[in-house]
């Protein structure tokens, strides 16, 4: 008997071959169409959270304005895309948020600057604050910022604007200019999210109104943006150069206020917060504005000592009760860490003792009073029970002679004093 090939296996083969191929195909059109969608839809909810975050950044910053308190605000950088079993995923989602150059401010009234005056500063500056994302599927956002009191989104087909803030027509009142400077530097790229804290000065405003021609500020957008998107019917033109808007305005009549924020640091200048003065204010013979903290002229880091330098462009006056609001500490594991100091003795000498003031506390009297001389510098010195370091700031308020108190942000580092 003679027996042929056994061919039974052959359609087994051919069966596994055609299911391999199947499924090769379904999970390469998994991969690259099922889960590409899927984290478009992350990225698309990030960027949502991301605005919101930056919505929620504006309104607490308007706050914060003469509150005399810090607070935290907190940016989703990046977020994770769903864990696959088989599938794979790209990178996480990361961004980066990062404070622009300093620009200059500038309102002309009548041929003259006025913003040093309403800011309080020689030469006002402020920044805006922008976040990148780095998306792997959703292409359409770029960049989402806040500057001069609007947050902005930016599409790869247009940006959308929230209603601006600087220049307003309340009804039944003349129109207003309301700048909000930002100084102080974040730069952070990360896939987590990413806190710092906002520290504000007070509000000043003008007297009655100013005739105000034009205002000039930093933007990243266009005077085409501003004109016709941004203020709508609010200016008559508007021109870019160098980085910076001009807006010819409107009105002619305008009240004119300004407050700083600082981000992550001590506000470098501005109008002191008026929260802490007395009921009645400053009498006539001396006026608090004009009692300005020039900066630290001295500062021994291991004995604590700090020596700070006023001017006082007024009457003679002095310091009868202090108090040291609030204390910031370097970066952790740098120095003093998280570990700030709890007291220091305030007088008008190295070796002097005019009294202890308790960090956090309440006013304490400051005897033998510091006097400050008429239209003359004066020094206060501050004497740390524990080191402290370049990186540090810190809050003090002074009752000047029972005419009111003046709050001042004392930064430690070498640049700024």
């Amino acid at each position: 008997m003679v027996f042929g090939p056994d061919e039974r296996a052959q359609s087994t083969l051919v069966g596994f071959i055609l299911l391999f191929g199947i499924l090769t195909i379904a999970f390469s059109s998994y991969q690259a169409v099922v889960v590409p969608n899927q984290n478009a839809e992350v990225e698309f909810n990030h960027f949502q959270d991301i605005q919101n975050d930056f919505t929620e950044f504006r309104s607490t910053l308007v706050n914060s304005v003469g509150s005399n308190e810090e607070r935290a605000v907190t940016f989703r950088l990046g977020t994770q895309y769903p864990a696959r079993l088989l599938a794979l995923n790209p990178p996480p989602v990361s961004g980066q948020l990062e404070t622009t150059n300093a620009g200059e401010v500038e309102v002309m009234a009548g041929g003259t600057n006025i913003a040093g005056e309403v800011c309080e500063a020689e030469t006002p500056t402020t920044k805006s604050l922008r976040y990148t994302p780095n998306y792997n599927e959703f292409g359409s956002p770029r960049a989402v910022s806040y500057e001069n009191k609007f947050v902005a989104r930016e599409f790869r087909d247009g940006n959308v604007y929230d209603e601006q803030q600087l220049i307003r027509e309340p009804a039944d009142e003349p129109p207003r200019i309301d700048l909000l400077l930002l100084n102080g530097s974040v730069s952070r790229a990360s896939q987590e999210s990413y806190s710092f804290n906002i520290n504000a000065s007070g509000q000043n405003e003008t007297t009655g109104t100013r005739n105000v021609d034009t205002i000039t500020i930093p933007s990243q957008y266009s005077a085409e943006e501003w004109n016709t998107t941004i203020l709508g019917d609010r200016a008559d033109s508007v021109t870019k150069s160098g980085g910076r808007v001009t807006i010819d305005l409107r009105d002619d009549e305008y009240r004119v206020s300004c407050a700083v924020a600082g981000l992550n640091t001590a506000p470098q200048f501005g109008p002191s917060s008026g929260e802490d003065e007395s009921p009645g204010g400053p009498s006539d013979d001396v006026n608090l504005q004009d009692i300005r903290l020039n900066g630290v002229e001295s500062l021994d880091e291991k004995s604590g000592e700090v020596e700070l330098l006023f001017t006082n462009n007024n009457n003679l006056t002095a310091i009868e009760e202090a108090r040291i609001n609030f204390y910031q500490t370097g970066s952790p594991g740098r120095g003093n860490g998280n570990n700030p100091p709890d007291s220091a003795k305030i007088s008008d000498s190295m070796n002097g003792n005019s009294g202890m003031l308790t960090v956090g506390g309440g006013f304490e009297t400051v005897n033998p009073s510091i006097e400050f001389a008429a239209n003359d510098e004066s020094t206060v010195w501050l004497d740390f029970d524990k080191k402290i370091e370049n990186r540090d700031w810190f809050v003090i308020t002074l009752q000047f002679d029972g005419v009111g108190t003046r709050q001042y942000f004392v930064s430690l580092r070498d640049d700024t004093n």
